[in-house]
């Protein structure tokens, strides 16, 4: 007995390569979705006593390949079956079965037409130039992925839309940002739309749509592996800010993922704030002072950190509307650690997440330090003294920075 686990394209007769029609028409059981059912209903010839059963899930599928009789079954999936296909995870549900373990199955997989590579030749780009995500029953973040510096196509369905995307877009402030929108590839009814995220955030779409965004812009300074952007990149003011050298510290210590949500809280000119935003999934950075807020948005704009919320207000009576953080930097107000605390275990993202405050006084370091034993954190603490060498007319001076305490708490 066999079991075939096969791409079927797009969607399109026209676009199923003959090895996996072949296996079709030699199949006694097919098991797919209603929309790949109706096609082959319409255009494939099939066995007399063949069976065509709809269904979606792995471990239902896997259910019923363990309870019919067959002598081949084919599992078709749309697109292709190595490329966000449901096929992955079906052949691990059978190898972890008794399906193959009475030696008498034999299991394969065809490769299908992706609608990557469908989308690739109708727009007439190379699959090199792009960065690919799923929407499609996956957590996806548009904006995030267009700071990336290359094209972003995105495969979508039903709810996770192209217009829920671009609704992303439009709320990160890249409401202009030109985007492609390829509906039902490979079928009679296929549209290929050019617009704005802006205009499509308002629009309707096919249920099957593929999305290409141009990446918007964002400073190489944004883009550099290394931490650390030079002080005098940023617009400054009156507004005090974490220092370079001291960033790099607290970032090590933090040590952001991609996929993370991050707070600054006390953000001031936004330093922690822009160095985050390119190492994580969101930063959402809390600010009180008017003059910090203008600074925080214009260091935004200058450096295309699009991924970075900014939230009017105290930080005690801010938390309560904050998404659940992974990392939390707290550079102004360390004091009101206990208020961060307390919200922090009522949200969690992740068991506990990483904080990590900077004080200048004896007294915050204490507060810091006693609050986070007490929440049954594992307290660290580095001082961070850092002295620069300044020229004085024919000679060269130390010029030594305050020193900052980083207290690190960790599960």
């Amino acid at each position: 007995m066999r079991i075939d686990l096969a791409g079927f394209g797009p969607g399109s007769v026209n676009l199923c390569t003959a090895e996996v029609l072949k296996a079709i028409e030699e199949a006694d059981l097919i098991i797919t979705s209603e929309g790949i059912a109706d096609s082959l209903g319409r255009e494939i010839s099939l066995k007399e006593e063949a069976g065509i059963l709809t269904a979606t899930g792995s471990s239902v599928i896997c259910r019923i390949l363990e309870e019919k009789a067959y002598n081949r079954a084919v599992c078709l999936f749309r697109g292709d079956s190595s490329f966000y296909s449901g096929a992955s995870p079906l052949l691990k549900l059978i190898r972890e079965s008794d399906i193959l373990n009475d030696g008498r199955h034999d299991v394969r997989i065809y490769p299908g037409i992706s609608s990557l590579s469908c989308a690739c030749a109708r727009l007439g780009l190379s699959v090199r130039e792009l960065a690919v995500f799923s929407a499609h029953g996956r957590e996806c973040d548009p904006v995030r992925a267009v700071m990336g510096g290359r094209k972003s196509l995105f495969l979508t369905s039903g709810s996770e839309g192209p217009a829920l995307l671009c609704e992303e877009l439009v709320k990160a402030g890249l409401g202009d940002l030109e985007v492609t929108v390829l509906e039902m590839l490979a079928h009679p009814d296929e549209r290929i739309r050019k617009m704005k995220a802006s205009e499509a955030a308002c629009m309707e779409f096919l249920p099957l749509s593929v999305m290409v965004a141009e990446p918007a812009e964002v400073s190489e300074l944004l883009r550099r592996n290394v931490p650390g952007i030079p002080d005098d990149a940023f617009v400054r003011g009156k507004v005090p800010m974490t220092k370079r050298l001291v960033r790099v510290s607290a970032l090590s210590l933090l040590d952001p993922s991609p996929d993370d949500i991050c707070w600054d809280l006390g953000a001031g000119t936004g330093g922690m704030s822009i160095e985050l935003s390119a190492r994580c999934r969101r930063v959402v950075c809390v600010e009180r002072n008017p003059d910090a807020l203008e600074l925080l948005e214009k260091n935004r704009e200058k450096f295309g950190a699009w991924n970075m919320e900014i939230v009017k207000g105290e930080i005690s009576q801010s938390l309560e509307s904050l998404p659940a953080p992974d990392r939390v930097f707290i550079g102004g107000g360390g004091r009101c650690i206990r208020s961060v605390l307390d919200a922090l275990r009522d949200k969690r993202r992740s068991a506990k997440p990483v904080i990590c405050a900077a004080a200048i006084t004896l007294e915050t370091l204490h507060e810091v330090r006693h609050s986070l034993d007490e929440y049954g954190y594992a307290a660290q603490v580095v001082q961070v003294a850092v002295t620069d060498v300044v020229e004085r007319g024919d000679v060269h001076m130390m010029n030594a920075q305050n020193p900052v305490f980083l207290i690190t708490g960790r599960q």
